[in-house]
């Protein structure tokens, strides 16, 4: 099943990743470019059953409004599998901490980094 979640992944947008990621370091984007490319990158993230199951708080998760993105990593971070483990690590590096200090608990590819 992972191996398939994998290919659907591979197939379904990893090569636009990158690309997105370089978009949104960009300095001039308006708010609304962030937020729709915020949106892409979590659904690119996301396994299917969170995109079919979690539609609006993906879309929340990628709001302007701190209170509105903190609710909904919140919610996504308790509803998260191992297929969702992307999605996790990009939220251990949100530029919100605290929403980094919920998520990296759940990321264990961060345990290096963090020295456990």
């Amino acid at each position: 099943m992972c191996q398939a979640q994998s290919l659907r992944r591979l197939r379904a947008g990893d090569g636009l990743i990158p690309a997105v990621r370089r978009r949104l370091n960009i300095g001039d984007l308006i708010d609304a470019d962030r937020v729709r490319l915020h949106n892409l990158l979590y659904r690119l993230l996301a396994s299917e059953q969170m995109r079919l199951e979690s539609a609006s708080l993906i879309s929340a998760l990628a709001s302007a409004d701190a209170d509105v993105h903190r609710q909904a990593a919140d919610k996504l971070l308790e509803r998260s599998t191992s297929a969702d483990q992307p999605l996790v690590d990009e939220l251990s590096m949100d530029s919100d901490p605290l929403v980094r200090e919920w998520a990296v608990p759940k990321s264990p590819t961060n345990w290096c980094a963090l020295g456990r």
